[in-house]
């Protein structure tokens, strides 16, 4: 059985559900545990590598001999590289070194959502993107993923949504920002702001 949201605004939920097969046609219901492991595992460090083990169990949600078991079942060569956030090792894929390495990790200011996979997708490594303020200027006291703002990578603050300006407000930590970087926040709020207002209605 699936879920599925069919309220028309963003902030509104109205629950409906549906045989899976039919909701969901693509997806193939009967893999073999095993290779539907290897799937995930290989998705995960593909989009989300160089990752730990730790992080991928945290993740998934499986154990760390189903992670390596569907690691050494991709088929694709692994490196383990040393990096800043981790003094563990992490794991990606070789093929994908040159992508990695070109990669200048400068990706502006961006305004996630709550529980954004980005932030979610680790747990042992979150100092890549937290780099050493508490995990609670990011994290909720059960671990859920607050909408955050990113400079270059980088937690430099939360926003959220004002009901009664139907506007986002933005709040920032200390050090972590510049004058005209915070230009850039509130240019991004205030557009933020117009799609979310285009499919917002009030609660009462």
């Amino acid at each position: 059985m699936a879920y599925i949201n069919s309220a028309t605004t963003w902030n509104r939920e109205s629950r409906t559900f549906a045989l899976t097969a039919s909701a969901y046609p693509a997806v193939n219901l009967s893999l073999p545990r095993s290779e539907a492991i290897t799937v995930l595992v290989t998705a995960y460090f593909h989009r989300y590598g160089p990752a730990t083990i730790r992080d991928a169990t945290w993740w998934s949600g499986l154990s760390a001999a189903d992670i390596t078991a569907g690691l050494l079942d991709s088929g694709r060569s692994l490196l383990s590289v040393t990096t800043p956030w981790s003094e563990a090792p992490c794991l990606m894929f070789a093929d994908q070194a040159d992508e990695a390495l070109a990669n200048e990790a400068v990706t502006g200011v961006q305004l996630l959502a709550h529980e954004d996979s980005a932030l979610k997708a680790y747990h042992q490594t979150r100092s890549r993107y937290l780099a050493g303020i508490p995990q609670r200027r990011a994290f909720n006291q059960i671990g859920e993923a607050l909408p955050t703002i990113i400079v270059n990578g980088m937690v430099a603050g939360i926003w959220t949504w004002d009901n009664r300006t139907c506007s986002v407000r933005t709040s920032m930590i200390n050090g972590r920002t510049t004058p005209a970087i915070r230009r850039q926040i509130r240019t991004r709020a205030a557009a933020l702001t117009q799609t979310l207002r285009t499919s917002w209605t009030p609660t009462h």
